[in-house]
């Protein structure tokens, strides 16, 4: 009798270990990033379901009064990602190579 109530115990908490994996939430993740390079800038926005995009700038637009540190059109990629949905969960910045990584609940 002992060892049928432990077996139903343990069949009921296998069930429920099951359940809760299961109820966990799914994630896409992306990363943005700028590259300079001596005469452009690129901007290539990759995301974990395969999508890739690659946007190149001369430099002439990266300039201002920022000088080559002006990265606005990586800040403005990464607003409109936000407002799609997507969240920072890292930056990484080390010249020539500034990134973002952003992650999005799947629905």
């Amino acid at each position: 009798m002992r060892y049928l109530q432990l077996l139903l115990l343990t069949i009921t908490l296998a069930c429920f270990s099951t359940i809760e994996l299961k109820a966990q939430d799914k994630y896409e993740f992306a990363a943005i990033s700028l590259y300079r390079a001596s005469s452009y800038q690129v901007i290539e926005i990759s995301s974990s379901n395969g999508d890739f995009e690659e946007i190149k700038f001369d430099k002439a637009e990266f300039r201002g009064s920022l000088g080559n540190s002006n990265i606005t059109p990586l800040l403005s990629r990464v607003q409109k990602m936000t407002i799609d949905g997507w969240e920072v969960i890292s930056i990484y910045g080390n010249h020539p190579l500034v990134s973002y990584y952003l992650k999005r609940k799947l629905k």
